[in-house]
C-alpha cells in the first residue's frame, strides 16, 4: 500500500519563506511522526506549488501541506484550512508566484488529491528581495510548537480510522 500520509513543506531556503521547511524539520525532531505505524508517513520538502506538489500528494489519503502565508496577520499566526476552503478564498494566502490555491485546484480537476487535504500557514512579513534576507525572522519560530500541536492532533484524528488501527498490531 502507498503511503497514507504525506506532509509537505513548502518554501525556499531564504528569509522567511523557509518556515515551511523549518515546520517539516521540528515535526521530525519532535517524534510525532515516530508513533505512527512503520510507512504510514512521508515527508518532503518542495520548493514550491506546481506539479512536484501534486505528485507529493497523488495517492495519499491525508496529505498536510505547510506553507508561508501573507494575509496581513502578525507575523506568526497560524492558519489551518481544510482545501474546501482554501479553494473559496478571492487571494490565496501563498507567496509564490503559481499560488497554492490554483496547484490544489488543478489537482482536483486531476483527481489527484488526497481525500483529506489541509493547508498549515504561518504568517510572515512580504517578501522583499534582499540577498541580506537569508534568515529567517526570529519571531516565526515562537509559532512552531503550536504548529506540532495542530499537526500532531490532526495525525490523532486521522489515525483513528480502521486501517491504519489494524496496521499498529
Amino acid at each position: 500500500m502507498a503511503t497514507p500520509i504525506r506532509i509537505c513543506g513548502v518554501g525556499s531556503p531564504f528569509g522567511d519563506d523557509q518556515i515551511g521547511w523549518q515546520a517539516v524539520e521540528a515535526l521530525k525532531r519532535s517524534k510525532v511522526l515516530e508513533v505512527l505505524p512503520a510507512g504510514t508517513a512521508m515527508t518532503y520538502l518542495c520548493d514550491r506549488p506546481g506539479p512536484r506538489l501534486l505528485e507529493i500528494l497523488k495517492g495519499a489519503e491525508l496529505g498536510i501541506i505547510i506553507d508561508a502565508m501573507v494575509s496581513g496577520a502578525t507575523p506568526g499566526t497560524l492558519k489551518c484550512v481544510q482545501f474546501d476552503s482554501l479553494s473559496m478564498l478571492e487571494s490565496p494566502y501563498s507567496t509564490h508566484g503559481f499560488d497554492l490555491a490554483s496547484t490544489l485546484a488543478l489537482g482536483a480537476a486531476l483527481g489527484e488529491l488526497p481525500h483529506q487535504l489541509f493547508i498549515y500557514g504561518i504568517e510572515i512579513e512580504p517578501p522583499t528581495v534582499s540577498l541580506q534576507n537569508i534568515a529567517p525572522n526570529p519571531t516565526l519560530a515562537v509559532a512552531m510548537p503550536k504548529l506540532i500541536t495542530n499537526i500532531e492532533n490532526t495525525l490523532k484524528v486521522f489515525c483513528q480510522r480502521p486501517f491504519l488501527k489494524a496496521q499498529k498490531g
